[in-house]
């Protein structure tokens, strides 16, 4: 858990400096928001990590559904770059089409992956 926290703050800095040094400051913002958003989700109030079976399956829902969402509305938005930069020329717009279909590919392989790691590590049978 705690490399997951190092890795999602140092993203979140990553972002922020890009966004602060190329003059996109709502992307700085967003970065800040989402920030401190996080850092208040993951607080911890007690030396013991409390977890039980309800929010352990309230997470593994949400994830399932944050990527179902991601996954479609990325593929449907490449789509739509794909079919908008072939009409109009414009082959950068279809270029961005092109990298956000390779992306939604990437996602649904990683998680094809890690679902079939931890079905064999819990001893499933997918």
């Amino acid at each position: 858990m705690r490399r997951a926290k190092i890795l999602v703050t140092s993203f979140l800095c990553a972002i922020v400096a890009v966004g602060a040094t190329s003059g996109k400051m709502y992307l700085a913002l967003a970065g800040i928001v989402i920030g401190a958003l996080f850092m208040a989700l993951v607080r911890r109030r007690s030396g013991e990590v409390h977890t039980d079976e309800r929010v352990e399956a309230l997470g593994g829902r949400a994830a399932r559904a944050t990527f179902v969402i991601m996954s479609v509305f990325l593929g449907l938005l490449s789509l739509a770059f794909i079919f908008i930069g072939r009409n109009t020329g414009d082959g950068g717009l279809e270029a961005l089409g092109t990298v956000f279909s390779y992306i939604v590919c990437l996602n649904c392989a990683v998680y094809s992956i890690t679902f079939k790691y931890f079905d064999r590590e819990h001893g499933g049978e997918y």
